[in-house]
């Protein structure tokens, strides 16, 4: 579990833990964060992993309970369900991916064996120091959700382009 969040004062930390719970004291000191949690069974964990962090367990079951693509409002907090495409060969893998967001920090969960932000993850210290701070926490959280948005577009367009690859290769 990653966690990355800048303090009022600007300073920004980057940590890991085993469980997110760990995390709940940390996250009431930041003006802004970021928490990306890797399970090997979304599905199951989902709900747990959110309530563990202060998020109602309802949210992300009932964004698994649509398609890939949901959206739910619950007032204080709200989540959006997005696709996570994989590609191995010509075998296309379409997985979820959770984000949810609160207050002041945001929370992705998606599967262990997917490489979604491991690129965001080494930058997100230098990525979160670049939001200026005198902009409202709203504000910050949705330059930060753009960004994981985008990260998200970028793999799979990565993985779509793979398959483009290959089937180039097939017909020749």
């Amino acid at each position: 579990c990653l966690c990355v969040g800048v303090f009022e004062n600007g300073q920004t930390q980057k940590s890991e833990v085993d469980f997110p719970a760990e995390l709940r004291e940390t996250l009431r000191g930041y003006s802004i964060a970021w928490v990306d949690y890797k399970t090997d069974n979304l599905k199951e964990e989902a709900a747990s992993i959110a309530a563990s962090l202060g998020f109602n367990p309802l949210l992300p079951a009932t964004l698994l309970q649509g398609q890939y693509a949901s959206y739910e409002d619950f007032d204080m907090e709200m989540g959006l369900m997005l696709p996570v495409i994989k590609v191995n060969k010509l075998d296309v893998l379409t997985l979820p991916l959770l984000i949810l967001m609160r207050r002041n920090f945001i929370l992705t969960i998606h599967a262990t064996n997917l490489s979604r932000f491991e690129r965001l993850g080494r930058y997100a210290e230098t990525f979160l120091k670049k939001i200026p701070q005198n902009i409202s926490t709203p504000d910050k959280l949705t330059v930060l959700l753009s960004r994981i948005i985008d990260q998200n577009n970028e793999k799979n367009f990565e993985h779509l382009r793979f398959i483009e690859e290959e089937g180039d290769s097939i017909s020749e």
